[in-house]
């Protein structure tokens, strides 16, 4: 059976709010249903997407996103372009990137009552970048915004990377958490799609997407001198102290055959605040040597690694890897 479910008309739709008290017109094909679940928990944060992206230079873009606000508003959002302040030339500096909304009237709906209702729209106002102190700490959260993250500015920096930004999310939780065990909770976090577990009574929480990533292919250079990054390796000392990483390398040349496989230890020392590495891997010696940088004034680190000469011509080198928390 067909069911017409109403039309919805909006002069402008680079964005808009959709209410709690304006969705009871929508009850009978189940919306009131979506939106309990929405605020179940009253948990204020991200629904989906609000990630921050590197364009060029200084300039950065939020992808579309749903955002339930702390008086129960959820905000729907497009991409969001915005550019970073200049930095400072002799100090970092960290910006604390939010979404907000401010509502205006004028934007018509037909409800399936056939009714016209006029809804509050969101005008453009609805990003809030708090520029950080040049030298100073990161900035607080603004009461009532949604914190989607952290971008280090370096001094004299003229051009940001993907690595400049601490995707630290306000995240709403649906539902609530679930008891395991004792001490132990799991809930499941929309905004990665991933069911995450507590081992300390819900104070920190680790995800399952995080404890078991997916194979990370990497290049192996020859001769590589100068430590290369690992693109895609980044370990999180927010996570964990201790990983295993699972690794299979293999270089070859017309003269010169390795392979080898086996874990590589990541153990943090928080008195170097660095990384040390212990290889177990077995076969022909590889020829790697395996570090990790500081990815700004974040918890995140960059694996790197530098290799030694394979002789002869025609080489090839590339190794799989896979992060598992300890």
């Amino acid at each position: 059976m067909n069911q017409r479910l109403g039309v919805v008309q909006f002069p402008d739709l680079d964005g808009y709010i959709v209410r709690g008290e304006d969705l009871h017109k929508f009850q009978t094909y189940g919306a009131d249903k979506t939106l309990a679940a929405m605020i179940a928990s009253k948990t204020p944060g991200v629904l989906f997407g609000g990630e921050i992206q590197h364009v060029a230079g200084l300039n950065f873009k939020i992808l579309e996103s749903a955002v339930l606000f702390d008086d129960l508003t959820v905000g729907i959002f497009p991409d969001i372009d915005f550019v970073v302040e200049a930095a400072d030339p002799a100090n970092d500096r960290m910006d604390r990137v939010e979404l907000t909304y401010e509502m205006v009237d004028g934007s018509t709906v037909i409800n399936i009552m056939m009714e016209s209702k006029v809804f509050d729209k969101v005008v453009h106002e609805d990003l809030h970048v708090a520029a950080g102190i040049p030298g100073g700490a990161v900035p607080a959260k603004t009461l009532g915004h949604i914190s989607l993250g952290i971008i280090t500015v370096p001094a004299g920096a003229v051009a940001l990377d993907q690595n400049s930004v601490d995707q630290t999310f306000d995240v709403a939780f649906m539902p609530s958490a679930t008891k395991i065990s004792d001490g132990a909770f799991a809930r499941f976090n929309p905004k990665i799609m991933s069911v995450e577990i507590s081992s300390d009574g819900g104070t920190t929480w680790k995800s399952l997407a995080t404890i078991f990533q997916n194979k990370v292919p990497v290049e192996i250079l020859n001769n590589q001198v100068a430590a290369a990054d690992m693109v895609g390796l980044v370990l999180d000392t927010s996570v964990s102290k201790f990983f295993a990483i699972d690794s299979a390398v293999f270089r070859k040349t017309d003269d010169e055959s390795r392979k080898a496989g086996g874990q590589v230890i990541a153990i943090f020392d928080e008195d170097l605040a660095a990384w040390e590495f212990v290889s177990s891997m077995i076969g022909t010696d590889p020829g790697l040597e395996f570090s990790a940088i500081q990815i700004g004034a974040t918890s995140k680190y960059q694996m790197q690694y530098v290799s030694d000469n394979v002789p002869g011509a025609g080489y090839q080198g590339s190794g799989t890897f896979t992060i598992k928390d300890l």
